[in-house]
């Protein structure tokens, strides 16, 4: 539906107005359907939101784009940037000017067509959607159309976007302050509210909330990475609590003068592995090629296949009225990121505990000394959890569940 609200006119002529603009917009979707071109928003305001952008410029090297189809990549929500050196990062592939408002109301008016109700579709390296949207969504098989992508996606060792040498020297610079080493610390990030709360104070963003998770868990995990000489660094904007511990390997860098937004992206960028929840930041070090581990993961059908040399662990859900957690594949079954869903169910999401995101953590620690020896069980394992996808588990080949989590959780399988 087009919106024209925040134009201060009055009613008749903001009728008329709307009237001529539906013209418009209906002879751009005929032409621009001709020319394939196709118009694609990245959200400003929220870091995660780059991925497109990342996942096309790998496809477009690898000569993949499907369907000869033209993109035209465009910021919205300038007003409130995420971080300015990522904006900045990408601003030379994506349009950020005053037709931006423009441009959006026209995708928004496209989603109205069949045609553009999966705008994105040809640089997807995975299918976004719920496990019975995936059984029933048409193609014949789901794992050809995307094979493709995905592998394209993650055999591409090299980023798609770089610092300048100016930039480098720079964060040298923050480096060594910190007294740091390039590829030998580890960031850390738990989700909170309190970064929507402080940045978009106006809009309720309670429904997120599910995906918060405890600052002290992660606890454990620093005080291991300290016994083996590992730094660790605490990320974040506007966190909710610091965590105030006695460690001389630990940084509290969110609470620091030298949090700024080129910090956050460099230090991201360069470190050993991220540890972090359900959250957007994950999209730097994954531009990156950076390890990461997903801790306290929710929705399944939202899973990072594509990530490289990556483990996640979940929360689980607990029904109160069954009195038992739901095992994998029914979590996989329905939308449980709606909070009506939750509530009319009375299911209680049970975060990782410290041990569970410890032991991921001396997991990832091991694969990248190449240390860690998978037993049979273990691999067993990971080919069952896989299988619940059936025909769509393609993924990254060196993606997995933290083993030491599916052992102890074998009755969710």
């Amino acid at each position: 539906m087009l919106d024209l609200n925040f134009l201060k006119l009055n009613k008749p002529l903001k009728i008329f107005l709307l009237h001529i603009l539906k013209i418009f917009f209906y002879i751009m979707y005929y032409i621009f359907k001709i020319i394939k071109l196709q118009f694609i928003p990245i959200d400003s305001s929220r870091i995660g939101s780059f991925y497109y952008l990342d996942w096309y410029y790998t496809l477009k090297k690898n000569n993949l784009i499907k369907n000869n189809i033209k993109y035209f990549f465009f910021f919205y929500d300038s007003k409130n940037t995420a971080n300015l050196q990522w904006n900045k990062m990408w601003q030379q592939s994506c349009y950020d000017g005053f037709l931006s408002n423009f441009f959006l109301r026209y995708f928004q008016f496209c989603k109205n067509f069949d045609y553009n109700n999966d705008i994105s579709i040809n640089i997807l390296p995975v299918r976004f959607k719920t496990f019975d949207q995936l059984i029933n969504y048409g193609y014949v098989n789901q794992n050809l159309f995307y094979k493709d992508n995905l592998e394209s996606i993650t055999n591409n060792t090299k980023p798609n976007i770089f610092f300048t040498k100016k930039e480098e020297l720079i964060g040298l610079k923050v480096i060594k302050n910190l007294n740091l080493k390039k590829k030998e610390y580890v960031c850390f990030n738990s989700r909170d509210s309190n970064y929507l709360s402080v940045t978009k104070p106006n809009i309720n963003f309670e429904y997120h909330n599910y995906r918060d998770t405890e600052i002290k868990t992660f606890i454990n995990s620093i005080n291991y990475l300290s016994e083996h000489n590992i730094k660790t660094i605490r990320m974040g904007k506007y966190v909710k609590e610091k965590l105030s511990i006695s460690n001389k390997n630990f940084i509290e860098y969110s609470d620091s003068r030298y949090q700024t937004d080129f910090n956050d992206i460099y230090l991201l960028s360069n470190c050993k592995f991220l540890i972090s929840s359900d959250c957007g930041i994950t999209i730097v070090p994954e531009v990156f090629r950076v390890p990461i581990i997903y801790t306290n993961w929710t929705l399944l059908w939202r899973i990072p296949k594509w990530a490289r040399n990556s483990i996640i662990i979940f929360k689980k859900l607990y029904s109160n009225n069954l009195k038992r957690f739901l095992n994998f594949e029914e979590m996989l079954l329905t939308d449980y990121s709606n909070f009506e869903i939750i509530k009319s169910k009375n299911l209680q999401w049970i975060d990782n505990s410290s041990e569970e995101i410890m032991e991921a953590v001396k997991e990832m620690n091991m694969r990248l000394s190449n240390q860690w020896i998978s037993n049979d069980k273990d691999l067993v394992l990971q080919n069952k959890f896989w299988k619940i996808f059936k025909k769509h588990d393609i993924k990254s080949p060196d993606l997995y569940i933290g083993s030491n989590f599916l052992r102890n959780n074998e009755n969710l399988l």
